[in-house]
C-alpha cells in the first residue's frame, strides 16, 4: 500500500544569514535507515515527500533533516 503524501519542506539559512544554494539536503526514516535527498534551490528552500521513500513510512517514525553545504 502507497503512502499518503507526507511533504518535508523548509529553507537553509547559513551563519551569516544568507541562503546557500546548491546545499544538499537528506530526509532520514530513522527507523528503517532509509534516505532520500534533493538539493536547495537558489533561495535556499527543499521540498521533499517522505512517501518517496522505499518503504514509505508510518505515523510514528521520526524523521530527520540533515543538510550539507561547502
Amino acid at each position: 500500500m502507497a503512502s499518503l503524501p507526507f511533504p518535508v519542506h523548509g529553507t537553509i539559512t547559513d551563519t551569516d544569514d544568507s541562503n546557500p544554494s546548491g546545499a544538499r539536503v537528506v530526509l532520514r526514516d530513522d527507523r528503517t535507515g532509509e534516505k532520500i535527498n534533493t538539493t536547495t534551490n537558489a533561495s535556499g528552500q527543499y521540498a521533499l515527500d517522505a512517501a518517496n521513500l522505499a518503504s514509505g513510512y508510518m505515523d510514528t517514525d521520526r524523521l530527520t533533516v540533515i543538510c550539507a553545504f561547502g
